[in-house]
């Protein structure tokens, strides 16, 4: 095989391969023998049928055809090894000629980045916010809302009370809804999980226990029942009961029910939570900056075929997202304000965003020298099986080691790869031992987590 190397910008190179004619007739030889283990030929046994006979059976071009199609498995690998090449996304393969067999092959090759003198790259830390009685206060709030009990009351329902109720839908003269007494929260949420209109539970308020109301709702153009999308259901409603929220009285009785001796203990513990808190949260933000402050900075060349490939995993996951809420991804469509084709275009720019900014830290963890070692990442799993197993004897057929050690290795690479960079970009530039024999950070392990992207 004969190969010529041409290189294309960006970052690609085209590879053109001419096989020898010998190899061509070998491995329509071998496709022939194959045929003639699998297929029968009266007047011959199995495996025994000769290559001529073959050939006027299933015909020489068919041969040729299958021939090709084993080659152009074979062939690009052997040219890649040759030339040395690793290929960074998908490569493209096509058939010039057939006499002599050419092929075409285009790898993609890693991109090119420089990082630009970012040891030179300040983001300050943002200011803390303080803690005060305030924020303690609806935090404490919160807490007791979530504690509260429902108790019955002798007044109308308000929003936000749960009544009991019993309902009947009739879309003309068909029961489309139907029943018996049930809890329902008048919120909007709460009716949605209910499998009823976000709009229902505003005509309940005002109603009383021992009253009936008697209302129409018009259903949504999407909901996920055709036959009442757009429709209007008359509706009858029976409530039973209305119960509100009340929330613990705020003493040292519910201070202890957190865990707490009292409540002056409770509030300087939340205090510490929440100053924490901001901290970690003023943290997260430096490190966003940073991140989009090396990305802007850093000058970034790839292959069209690695951006190719990170838009159709983007839209692979908007896909899966989409039907897990229970539409179709042409239903979905349909309910789109731009057309696909625009939508493609801003899965483009999410995902060359994406691209850049995953090159970009993984070129900064290489030239900080940036590694883990097998045995930190041995001991990460060890640690996290210990507590995974405390489960019981359920659980444990359950973890797959593998995934864990590829998951906690990754978090390890993420967190020291941008523990780094806030270390440069604070001006703490001190030097971060490197891992001897450490792997390169892999591209999931670089993107910032949720919170961190720019």
């Amino acid at each position: 095989m004969q190969i010529t190397s041409e290189p294309i910008d960006p970052c690609q190179v085209r590879l053109t391969l001419v096989i020898a004619p010998e190899e061509v007739e070998a491995a329509k030889q071998a496709v022939a023998q194959d045929l003639a283990r699998r297929q029968r030929i009266p007047g011959y046994r199995p495996g025994k049928v000769p290559y001529a006979r073959i050939a006027a059976v299933v015909g020489d071009d068919a041969l040729l055809d299958e021939a090709v199609e084993r080659l152009a498995q074979r062939k690009p690998l052997e040219a890649l090894r040759a030339e040395k090449l690793v290929p960074a996304a998908p490569m493209t393969l096509e058939t010039v000629s057939r006499d002599p067999l050419t092929m075409r092959l285009v790898v993609p090759l890693a991109a090119d980045v420089d990082l630009g003198p970012y040891h030179d790259l300040r983001v300050p830390a943002p200011p803390l916010p303080p803690v005060d009685d305030a924020t303690v206060d609806a935090q404490i709030e919160a807490w007791r809302a979530e504690l509260a009990e429902q108790m019955p009351v002798d007044r109308p329902a308000v929003a936000g009370d749960v009544v009991r109720v019993a309902l009947t839908g009739r879309l003309g003269d068909d029961v489309v809804v139907e029943r018996e007494a049930f809890d329902l929260a008048l919120t909007g949420e709460a009716a949605v999980e209910a499998g009823l209109p976000a709009t229902l539970p505003e005509h309940l308020v005002g109603v009383g226990a021992g009253e009936s109301a008697a209302f129409e709702v018009t259903y949504s153009e999407v909901w996920p029942d055709a036959a009442l999308q757009g429709r209007t259901v008359s509706f009858e409603a029976a409530v039973a009961e209305v119960r509100a929220s009340v929330a613990p009285p705020l003493d040292d009785a519910f201070a202890a029910r957190l865990g707490m001796p009292d409540l002056e203990a409770l509030r300087e513990q939340l205090r510490k939570q929440l100053a924490s808190r901001a901290a970690m949260d003023a943290r997260d933000e430096q490190v966003t900056r940073a991140v989009d402050a090396l990305v802007d900075q850093a000058r970034v060349r790839f292959a069209p075929q690695m951006l190719e490939h990170e838009t159709r995993e983007l839209a692979a996951d908007l896909r899966q997202r989409v039907e897990q809420q229970g539409f179709t991804w042409e239903r979905w469509l349909a309910m789109q304000t731009k057309e696909e084709d625009s939508l493609w275009a801003d899965l483009e720019q999410q995902a060359e965003a994406r691209l850049r900014r995953t090159l970009v830290l993984q070129a900064f963890a290489e030239a900080e020298g940036i590694g883990v070692e097998k045995g930190e990442v041995e001991g990460e799993v060890d640690r996290f099986s210990a507590l995974f197993l405390r489960g019981g004897p359920r659980r444990r057929g359950k973890m797959d080691r593998d995934a864990l050690r590829r998951e906690l290795g990754a978090r390890l690479f993420s967190g020291r790869t941008l523990g780094r960079l806030l270390a440069i970009v604070s001006g703490e530039d001190a030097a971060v031992p490197t891992a001897d024999g450490a792997e390169p950070p892999p591209a999931a392990a670089l993107e910032p987590a949720a919170g961190q992207e720019g």
